[in-house]
């Protein structure tokens, strides 16, 4: 078949090339059940999960013996992220973790399960499910929302789905998270207000040989999601002859410190038995509660009781839940959830005299105390912190004796040379097993003025962004820097106004100050700033220090370059956005000084050229061309590591001037006699303002001095080739040259023989269709040589000389 389509520019779209897209399920070849035998349970507590890294790979069967996932990479998150995923949830470094999951923006469903098989020769039961369900993030969304409870039967091996079509669900097996406010903030999940106990008699039933799996799924709900989690997981099943086990403790909430017999726990049988019979008892925290190794029930009755222990920890972990586990031969275990609330442990009292002082004082410039409510037996580390090191700094930590409950501390007031006026400070110091302490003091500013700017608007240009990971940020310069020269950035947004006469910026985020190295840098030169969102910041020259939490994020954020100081910025040099609502009136920049990437893209590179500009004020139009000269990437996970181009470490060739194009510079001349502006005769620019950039203009035989209304040209269609014909100048400039680039998705643009998502298209070296039209007429065939695309887009590249 035959279409006509407009091609405009550099890009010509094929719209109804639509092939058909195959699905398939399967299930997995060697899925490795939990094998019931027998009366018996099931427990996990995840603490095998890991701790730390965004990226971990999420292995079926491994990662969790028995465990499955619809999901493919596991966070390690102490609710801290809002984006999608699967997650490893904990506090930091901490061993102590829960099964999670996170159904933001584009992740969709995410559904974990843990299979089981019957290999009993009989029916089996499965008779109880208890899990403690914890919350570590409030979205910031209103709406209270929940982990679904469903299970499955089936005589194949069964995998996790977001479809629960087939499924059924087990009401009183949901956890539903308490915490739903518009305040988006990370949790503790350990913390009791975030919790809730779920314990449940489902009954169902799992016939001899087949497979179950029981697995909860997370929607992606409407609005900001709440990050929900499982922990401390217990399946017990039974027999057709196995007899059910009954467990309760009276009272089910008790005080860390109310000692032995804190609670009582009763055990009871259907029916009394003529002779006795001896129950199994464990707690699965020890820590928090501890009960009898067996209780019996003598013969003739029905139930014994055993008292269960509060055990006073120490520690201001708040409250804690316990599953308490009842077994004996021939019954079915049960199970009890118990709480243990954490005692008020007397706070580290902390006092610094004097509680005022100038910024200049220096070292010694107060003493700090802490103080316990009694002595400590042994010695004990109490680890300070300064809530803004910019300010005042203390020690890593202070040792209080033995048999003393005080110890005196160093603070050190720290010359910012911000014009801040008096900032207030707070002192951080806790201990294991004490509340932490914390005082308030006051620096005062000593009557710093901000710095003049030493560099112009446009001095700096962008050529990096990541908000992935640990955030990342590269610049080229396009005016030399001079050793020793200060730039700011940062993601609080400009408030609009005029700059020196009330504009500002907005606070709650973080500052990263670089400082040219020794020789300064050089015209063309890039710079990479690295690691941002972590203590461990680098930049590839000079020296990058941070003033409070440098951030950047995934939905949308702008990063400003300035000089001065962050209270009284005097000059702004660049700005890179992905997101068009912060403002950028009043800082003195122009648009060609603003890169507006993608809205809410994570990483971005510029990969146009770097040696076509006369002048480096002329490599701004290059930048600016975002559409053209950027590549970026979105979506879950790090996408600045995932191993799709483009990756970290930046590219970090230096931008040069123009050396070539003789014949390309003659034939602009011939357009723009005795031009030199680069946005009017630069490769890039488009000064006739008609969608086509001068190196296209040159290749198809168009004037850059006329706007031209679009070009249109024949598509053949024929299996899995498609030719389309472009006009060709009859004489281009030399060395200026066509190469064609296609996409799936106008996004991602890849080249002749690439392959992206599983599609790859070649193209054939153009051929003359028409030499009686000026300029010529060429088909060029392509042929998709991999994959079925729904839809297939075409653009024509124009190549530098």
């Amino acid at each position: 078949m035959n279409k006509q389509r407009n091609i405009s520019g550099k890009s010509f779209r094929i719209r109804h090339l639509w092939l058909p897209v195959l699905a398939a399920s399967f299930h997995p070849l060697n899925a490795a059940p939990i094998a019931m035998s027998g009366a018996g349970s099931y427990s996990q507590d995840f603490d095998t999960l890991p701790n730390s890294g965004t990226s971990n790979t999420w292995t079926d069967d491994t990662t969790l013996e028995s465990w499955y996932s619809t999901r493919t990479v596991l966070i390690a998150d102490t609710g801290s992220s809002n984006s999608g995923g699967l997650r490893s949830y904990g506090a930091t470094s901490a061993t102590d973790r829960a099964l999670g999951s996170l159904g933001s923006g584009g992740t969709g469903t995410i559904s974990n399960g843990v299979l089981f098989q019957n290999t009993s020769g009989g029916a089996i039961t499965i008779d109880s499910i208890a899990y403690t369900g914890e919350q570590w993030r409030c979205g910031g969304n209103t709406t209270p929302q929940s982990l679904t409870c469903y299970y499955m039967r089936d005589v194949a091996s069964i995998v996790p789905s977001q479809n629960t079509t087939g499924w059924t669900e087990v009401p009183t097996a949901n956890f539903t998270g308490p915490i739903a406010n518009a305040s988006a903030a990370a949790l503790d999940g350990n913390d009791s207000a975030n919790q809730v106990g779920v314990s449940t008699n489902p009954s169902i039933e799992v016939a001899d040989g087949e497979f179950v799996m029981i697995m909860w799924v997370d929607l992606n709900d409407s609005g900001n999601d709440h990050g929900l989690a499982i922990d401390d997981l217990a399946i017990g099943w039974s027999t057709s002859s196995a007899i059910p086990l009954a467990l309760g403790a009276t009272p089910s909430t008790i005080a860390e410190n109310a000692g032995a017999s804190a609670s009582t726990g009763e055990v009871t049988i259907p029916a009394a038995l003529g002779t006795d019979l001896e129950v199994t008892l464990e707690s699965n925290d020890t820590s928090e509660a501890t009960v009898p190794a067996t209780v019996t029930i003598t013969a003739g009755n029905t139930s014994a009781t055993f008292p269960i222990d509060a055990v006073d920890d120490f520690f201001a972990d708040g409250s804690q839940a316990v599953i308490i586990t009842a077994s004996a031969s021939g019954y079915v275990s049960a199970t009890t959830n118990l709480t243990v609330d954490d005692d008020t442990d007397a706070a580290i009292a902390v006092s610094v005299v004097p509680g005022s002082f100038l910024e200049n004082a220096g070292t010694n410039a107060a003493t700090g105390t802490v103080t316990l409510a009694a002595n400590t037996a042994v010695d004990l580390t109490v680890n300070l912190s300064s809530g803004d090191t910019s300010e005042a700094a203390v020690p890593a930590s202070v040792l209080i004796t033995a048999g003393t409950n005080t110890a005196n501390f160093q603070v050190d007031a720290v010359d910012d040379t911000e014009p801040d006026g008096d900032k207030n400070v707070t002192i951080f110091a806790n201990a294991t097993g004490y509340t932490s302490g914390n005082t308030l003091i006051v620096v005062q500013d000593d009557g710093d003025t901000a710095p003049a700017p030493t560099l112009s608007p446009g001095a700096i240009a962008f050529t990096g962004f990541n908000a992935d990971g640990e955030d990342d940020l590269a610049f080229v310069a396009l005016d030399p820097i001079a050793e020793g020269d200060e730039i700011h950035f940062t993601d609080n947004e400009w408030d609009g106004g005029a700059l020196g006469s009330g504009g500002a910026l907005t606070t709650g985020e973080g500052t990263i100050t670089w400082t040219a190295p020794a020789g300064g840098v050089a015209q063309g030169e890039i710079v990479t700033l690295n690691d941002l969102s972590v203590s461990g910041r680098t930049a590839s020259v000079g020296t990058v220090v941070a003033n409070g939490s440098f951030n950047l994020g995934s939905g949308g954020d702008s990063v400003y370059a300035f000089q001065g100081s962050y209270v009284s910025p005097t000059g702004f040099l660049a700005v890179i956005s992905t997101t068009a609502s912060d403002p950028v009136g009043g800082t003195g920049l122009s648009a060609a000084h603003v890169i507006y990437l993608p809205v809410n893209v994570d990483f971005a590179v510029y990969s146009g050229s770097r040696s076509n500009q006369p002048t480096y004020a002329g490599y701004l139009t290059n930048l600016g061309d975002t559409t053209n000269n950027w590549t970026t990437e979105d979506g879950s996970g790090d996408q600045s590591i995932d191993g799709n181009a483009p990756d970290l470490p930046y590219d970090t060739t230096a931008f040069v001037l123009g050396t070539g194009g003789s014949a390309y510079a003659s034939w602009i001349d011939g357009f723009y006699s005795g031009e030199t502006d680069p946005l009017i005769i630069g490769f890039d620019a488009d000064p006739d303002k008609d969608g086509i950039s001068n190196g296209v203009e040159a290749i198809l035989g168009l004037s850059p001095a006329e706007s031209n209304g679009g070009i249109f040209t024949e598509i053949d269609l024929t299996g899995s080739e498609f030719t389309f014909v472009i006009p060709m100048a009859s004489s281009p400039p030399s060395g200026v040259t066509p190469s064609y680039e296609w996409s799936t998705d106008l996004a991602n643009w890849q080249g002749d023989g690439d392959s992206f998502g599983g599609v790859t298209v070649t193209f054939d070296a153009p051929l003359l269709w028409d030499d009686q039209v000026t300029p010529n007429l060429y088909q060029i065939k392509a042929t998709i040589t991999a994959g079925t695309p729904v839809k297939i887009f075409v653009r024509v590249v124009a190549n530098n000389p």
